[in-house]
């Protein structure tokens, strides 16, 4: 049997629901799963895989988890996603990257902490009545408000904690979001998986189901599909997994986030999609075996 690491953290050191769907498909392959927070001590040259996923927080205790990562690489350890990536997109600033690179990208501005302006005046400078802000190192919607001009004022101290934790991502408000729901496409290996449709709840603009936010089974378009392949074939890296998640505006993807580190996949919401998961594990483990070999 081998062994793969499903990477958890300490607060909430067992695998989720939807996670611990790939126990089986992935013991009918020979691959044994353990559940392992990654904030505490471990040998994890036990582990023919290492694969981070719920790691929720890290973005509290940035340079702890990044020096993580990054002594797994050093020391040659088996870790998916690829290192260089992870570390890429633990800070949103990737966003402006994928966008002078001509991808479709939600338009929005950063202000950096050395180089604060108020928020009034990021909004007035981008005719942006109604917008969103958050920082550009967070999780799960953390420190995450909209706002507007006739709040800004009052939405300033938030902004100041937004800024105090990181530079601040200001973005104009998706009214889509609301009227129809965020996409999220899924990818293993590369390879297209399945979406599901993120609804916020009534009166709210975050999608987390710890905020009300609901999930709908709906098959997404075929540029939807195609748009969200352009920008993982992109990736100088092929991950493991990879989340894309943005909105349909006028006939394309509008993107809102790229998910490399710790995003939910939703398997339970698709059929055979533990299974595909499963298979992509047990390739990464099988390439992994043929470079040392």
């Amino acid at each position: 049997m081998k062994n793969v690491a499903l990477v958890t953290f300490s607060d909430e050191p067992d695998l989720t629901p939807d996670d611990a769907l790939l126990i089986e498909p992935l013991e009918r392959l020979g691959i044994d799963v353990h559940a392992v927070p990654w904030d505490l001590p471990c040998q994890w040259e036990q582990f023919d895989l290492i694969v981070l996923r719920s790691t929720w927080g890290y973005h509290k205790k940035l340079k702890e988890f990044t020096d993580w990562i990054k002594s797994l690489h050093d020391k040659g350890f088996p870790v998916q996603n690829p290192e260089a990536l992870m570390l890429w997109n633990t800070d949103k600033h990737y966003l402006l990257e994928l966008k002078t690179k001509g991808f479709n990208v939600m338009p929005g501005i950063i202000v950096e902490q050395d180089a604060p302006i108020s928020l009034a005046k990021a909004l007035q400078n981008n005719n942006w009545n109604d917008a969103v802000f958050k920082p550009v190192i967070s999780a799960s919607a953390f420190l995450t408000h909209r706002t507007s001009i006739a709040k800004a004022e009052s939405d300033q101290a938030a902004f100041e904690d937004a800024l105090a934790h990181s530079a601040v991502l200001v973005q104009p408000f998706a009214e889509e979001v609301c009227a129809e729901g965020e996409w999220s496409l899924i990818f293993f290996d590369g390879v297209y998986s399945h979406a599901v449709l993120k609804i916020p709840a009534a009166g709210e603009f975050r999608t987390q189901p710890s905020l009300g936010g609901q999930l709908a089974q709906v098959t997404p378009s075929e540029f939807l599909v195609t748009e969200a392949q352009q920008i993982v074939d992109s990736l100088p890296q092929q991950p493991l997994y990879a989340r894309v998640d943005g909105i349909n505006s006028q006939g394309h993807l509008l993107i809102m986030e790229l998910e490399l580190i710790e995003p939910a996949l939703w398997i339970s919401s698709s059929p055979g999609a533990p299974e595909r998961m499963a298979t992509a594990i047990s390739s990464a483990i099988a390439k992994c075996q043929t470079a040392i070999l």
